[in-house]
């Protein structure tokens, strides 16, 4: 692009000569005659360069070059003038003209003037461009910079934001383990404001048994070893904090390591929760009680060993499997039907089962099943907690029988008080028509059959009292193995040739304490029991007698057995056997699978009670089809045998003077001829009150008072009491056909100097008051 020329004179044929000039040589020409002419294009056009006169009407061109130039300073200016002076030439190249000419300017000076002034025009224009693009481009850069700086000191401060608001702790550490950072996070953890963190070391912050116990952690850290570290934290109040430390390492622009960060969580509730569910782990493997955990179709997740050592399965076994596996089949569909719609419905259901072990047998437990919810309150899993209970429910079982025989002895002993004075009567007016008649009449043998049915009741009393406990039995050392024998001997005549009798009888067995005619009744009875269940089809009766040791099992197991030695009876057959509930009902008085007339169903039932009286206990095992065992344990003792004394059997008599007190009539007749008949003085009475009315009247009156225990208004212990009050020395005989406990002990606890025991043979009572008077040291059985 040409160069754009103004030209300015006030001489309009130098104006038109020099564009000539200059638009032959292709440059755009403008003309203007003045200065105001020449400005005025100025401001519409733009020019290259102004040729203008020094001298111009009212501005003269240097004027004119400095309105130019404050105008566009870039414009090249060149003075011409027809009056050339040092001065001039001097003020116009001062004033910033390009050049200075002298007219008549000829048409090569021009030329060269301008096309010099253009190509300086163009180089200007050049810089000028070039200078603005850098102004532009230097804009821009501090634009750019102005922008970033904004975005670092946003991104620094979002990144400080972050670093501040973090849920964890951010610590770092330079080389020599001083803190050069810590956000507000940190500080909270540690009970510090963050500035006071600051150049502190590591080591004020951890607890002192951490710097010595977990040195390798806290080195790792330090050298800013990428990884994961547990470590004991110390606050500012001196309270110990848990906190898990991420570590990385920071590295300066050349790689060196200039130190480590490490992000802090504060794990103390984490641990303690991890360490409670530890513990709650240990306490489920190590509990007692089974415990199984399902899930919502009853599918077995899990089994803790008890578990295991309940039911004989390990646990991949039962893992994966239902409880069915465990079901015995005695509890029906109806059963856990209600089970499931318990739990089902988010309730916790308890009760027990009757579960199989692997090996098939039987166990009960007591259970309780517990739905387990998750956050939407859907059931996920069940959990069930199973505590055996068979051994307790067979002592609850044993308990309850006793408690039964108790009740059912109680009752026994209150009917065997009324029915001794019953046969009180009957033997004694037995007797004493017995005596009046001539022995081989037809009358006499009547009496003594009548005599000997009311003996067989008198034994048949014994018996119930026997089983109420309400009899006490003198008792001594003996071996039990001559018994077993001697009981052998008898039995073996009436036993029919198919069953065979075998004997395992050890003569070291040992020594027991007992009362051998009901020891030699327990072995009685359980062989005739043997032989009524073999009697159809024979078989094997087989009598054992051993020393055993009976463990804490056994003696858990089996109710009144302690851990110690015992002499140890086993009674096998091979008859009929029992079923369950045959087993748990045999005991029972009056119980019995006998036909009506065979049985009374006293024998085991008495049995039990002697075994038990005696500090012993009995098991009982049985198969239908199979056979039965008994096996009777009793406490061994070591010491040597004891014969029991022999009694007097003559009947002396006196005169002293007795007074009676039963308010049994027939008694008090039987007893006052009885003694009459012997020489006595008696007096008789049906009522207590009445008696201590009479002893009151006279204390002196009567040598010795006989009276009865239970009777209406005053006790025979009361009476008793009441007359030695009155006469302390006299002695006091009571009767009794129901004493409670230790009757030897009482007696003398009570006041009383002798026991009668109803019902009694005749001699036996006379021979007893003759003792009492005589004081002799006396007892009535």
């Amino acid at each position: 692009m040409s160069a754009r020329v103004l030209v300015v004179d006030d001489e309009k044929s130098i104006r038109t000569t020099l564009r000539e000039f200059l638009s032959d040589a292709g440059y755009e020409v403008f003309m203007a005659e003045d200065a105001d002419a020449a400005l005025g294009l100025l401001k519409a056009q733009s020019l290259d360069i102004v040729v203008t006169d020094i001298i111009l009407p009212r501005v003269n061109g240097v004027e004119l070059l400095h309105r130019i130039h404050d105008a566009d300073p870039r414009v090249e200016v060149i003075m011409m003038t027809g009056e050339p002076t040092l001065d001039t030439a001097t003020e116009s190249l001062r004033a910033g003209a390009f050049d200075y000419l002298h007219k008549p300017i000829n048409k090569e000076a021009i030329l060269k003037t301008v096309a010099t002034a253009a190509r300086v025009k163009a180089l200007d224009d050049e810089k000028w461009r070039l200078e603005e693009e850098n102004r532009e481009y230097q804009k821009h850069l501090e634009s750019l910079v102005d922008k970033r700086a904004h975005a670092l000191k946003e991104s620094e401060k979002r990144y400080r934001d972050l670093v501040e608001n973090l849920q964890e702790g951010i610590w770092a550490i330079d080389t020599e383990g001083r803190t050069t950072f810590v956000n507000s996070r940190m500080g909270e953890l540690l009970g510090y404001a963050p500035a006071d963190m600051i150049g502190r070391h590591y080591s004020s912050f951890f607890d002192e048994k951490a710097l010595t116990s977990q040195a390798g952690e806290i080195g790792n850290w330090v050298q800013g070893t990428t990884g994961e570290y547990e470590i004991a934290l110390r606050r500012k109040d001196g309270s110990c904090l848990t906190a898990q430390l991420r570590v990385s390492p920071i590295r300066g622009a050349d790689g060196r390591l200039t130190g480590a960060m490490a992000s802090v969580f504060d794990i103390t509730r984490r641990k303690k929760i991890e360490e409670e569910r530890t513990r709650l782990a240990m306490a489920v493997e190590q509990a007692a009680e089974a415990i199984l955990i399902t899930d919502a179709r009853g599918i077995i997740n899990y089994v803790n060993p008890a578990f295991c050592r309940l039911t004989g399965y390990d646990r991949s076994g039962v893992i994966g499997q239902t409880p069915k596996i465990i079901h015995s089949g005695k509890q029906d569909g109806a059963f856990y039907e209600g089970l499931w719609a318990t739990i089902r419905s988010g309730e916790i259901w308890s009760g027990r089962f009757i579960n199989m072990r692997k090996d098939g047998a039987l166990f009960e437990t007591e259970a309780s099943i517990s739905p387990v919810l998750n956050g939407a309150g859907e059931i996920v899993n069940y959990v069930g907690v199973e505590r055996d209970v068979t051994e307790s429910v067979a002592l609850e079982g044993q308990i309850r029988h006793m408690q039964k025989m108790e009740a059912i002895g109680a009752l026994a002993g209150g009917i065997a008080h009324d029915f001794n004075n019953v046969l009180a009567a009957i033997i004694g007016y037995g007797q004493i028509a017995a005596d009046e008649l001539p022995a081989g009449s037809t009358l006499r043998s009547d009496l003594d059959h009548i005599l000997v049915a009311a003996d067989r009741a008198k034994e048949l009393v014994h018996q119930i009292l026997t089983f109420s406990r309400q009899v006490e039995e003198a008792r001594r050392s003996v071996e039990p193995h001559f018994i077993v024998r001697e009981a052998l001997k008898l039995l073996r005549p009436s036993l029919p040739s198919t069953i065979e009798i075998r004997e395992n009888i050890g003569r070291d067995s040992g020594a027991v304490l007992a009362d051998v005619t009901q020891l030699h009744q327990v072995i009685m009875n359980l062989c005739t029991n043997a032989y009524h269940a073999m009697k159809d089809r024979g078989g094997i009766l087989e009598i054992g007698l051993e020393s055993c040791r009976v463990d804490g099992e056994l003696a858990r197991a089996v109710s009144g057995l302690r851990e110690q030695d015992y002499v140890r009876l086993s009674v096998r057959d091979t008859g009929c056997g029992m079923d369950d509930q045959t087993i748990r009902r045999i005991f029972d008085p009056f119980f019995t699978t006998k036909p009506v007339g065979e049985g009374t169903g006293m024998g085991l039932a008495i049995t039990d009670s002697i075994v038990r009286a005696h500090g012993g206990a009995i098991t009982v095992s049985s198969e239908v089809g199979v056979g039965t065992l008994f096996q009777v344990y009793l406490p061994r003792v070591d010491a040597r045998i004891v014969e029991a004394p022999t009694l007097e059997t003559t009947v002396p008599g006196g005169n002293e003077r007795i007074l009676v007190v039963d308010d049994e009539r027939n008694v008090v007749e039987v007893i006052e001829r009885t003694l009459e008949g012997l020489g006595y003085q008696v007096t008789s009475v049906t009522s207590s009150l009445e008696a201590l009315k009479i002893v009151r009247a006279n204390p002196d009156l009567f040598d010795l008072v006989i009276t009865d225990q239970t009777m209406p208004k005053l006790r025979g212990d009361q009476l008793a009491a009441e007359i030695h009050a009155l006469r302390p020395n006299i002695p006091v005989i009571w009767i009794t056909g129901y004493a409670e406990g230790n009757v030897d002990e009482k007696t003398g606890l009570l006041g009383f100097s002798a026991l009668i025991r109803k019902p009694w043979p005749l001699h036996a009572v006379a021979r007893t008051v003759r003792q009492v008077l005589d004081g002799v040291a006396a007892d009535c059985t």
